[in-house]
């Protein structure tokens, strides 16, 4: 039989250890000292008695798990395969064989109770169905309460129209992720070979017959060419006449603006209008949109030069 005996500090400087009575943790040590190579003594009762202390303090260490009492009055420690590692050529195998088959040692070397390990196996294995449909049913609620949100915001992103401005610098952003192949990339940039270019990044091509009509019939003609120029540098925009083109957005707007002041049209925001039903002056708004509109234009150009 091996006389020295060895206390982990994993289980003596533990916080459930050091939490109990003075007491019960000097009986601890000395039953460690008692016992045989196996962690078995039958004498616990007069270790207590030896020490001058209660045999609660027994108890104490039964119900904190570190000592089996049965009913023979042998007892064992819990953490004895912790707490002990004893060479092969000085063990003595436990005279209590009986109380030591009625015990499980599982992988850290802890005794344990076959019937607590059987009782504690079943009663997990109860659980464990009601906890699975407990997490089942909680994962349910929480994908109805993410379908409910996000039905929620496509509706109220709905109920909000976005203005054209913000669109435009939306679809602008993505003309300048987007990849464009060859053939547009060749096409946007190759230059016709009897007009001029103009526009800010001079990429606009006009004819000098064609630039003299535009002076002629649109005194905004500059700003006609500067708006082409920027969507064809910005999205990428291949048009065969550039000139058609501006003159078509020119009757385009025009349309738009005598639907506005035709016969029973409602003022625009902030008109002061006569007897008669005409305008005679429009405040300005609160907010300058085209000057935002503008803006957000040059920081895409120069974010996107």
């Amino acid at each position: 039989m091996g006389k020295r005996r060895m206390l982990s500090t994993d289980i003596i400087c533990s916080r459930k250890f050091t939490q109990m009575p003075r007491e019960a943790q000097l009986l601890y040590m000395h039953l460690n000292s008692a016992a045989d190579d196996d962690g078995f003594l039958q004498n616990a009762e007069w270790v207590c008695r030896g020490l001058g202390v209660e045999e609660t303090s027994l108890s104490v260490l039964e119900k904190e798990g570190y000592a089996i009492s049965f009913p023979s009055g042998v007892s064992v420690l819990v953490h004895w395969n912790v707490n002990n590692q004893i060479r092969k050529d000085r063990y003595q195998p436990s005279y209590y064989t009986e109380e030591k088959s009625r015990l499980s040692v599982d992988e850290r070397g802890v005794y344990q109770l076959i019937e607590e390990k059987r009782e504690t196996e079943a009663t997990h294995n109860e659980a464990e169905p009601e906890e699975t449909a407990e997490k089942a049913e909680k994962a349910e609620k929480v994908e109805k309460a993410e379908k409910a949100k996000e039905a929620k915001e496509t509706e109220h992103a709905k109920e909000e129209p976005v203005p054209d401005w913000v669109q435009e610098i939306d679809e602008s952003i993505e003309k300048m992720t987007a990849p464009q192949n060859e053939d547009s990339q060749q096409e946007a940039v190759s230059p016709p070979t009897n007009k001029k270019a103009y526009g800010n990044y001079e990429n606009v091509y006009l004819t000098d017959e064609e630039l003299e009509k535009m002076k002629r019939d649109y005194p905004d003609y500059l700003a006609m060419i500067e708006n082409l120029s920027v969507k064809i540098r910005i999205r990428g925009y291949a048009y065969q006449d550039h000139f058609a083109v501006m003159v078509k957005w020119a009757k385009e707007d025009a349309g738009k603006k005598k639907a506005a002041t035709a016969a029973g049209a409602s003022l625009p925001a902030g008109a002061v209008s006569t007897e008669g039903g005409a305008p005679l002056a429009v405040e300005k708004p609160k907010y300058d949109f085209e000057a935002m509109k503008r803006k957000a234009r040059e920081n895409l150009m120069r974010d996107g030069a």
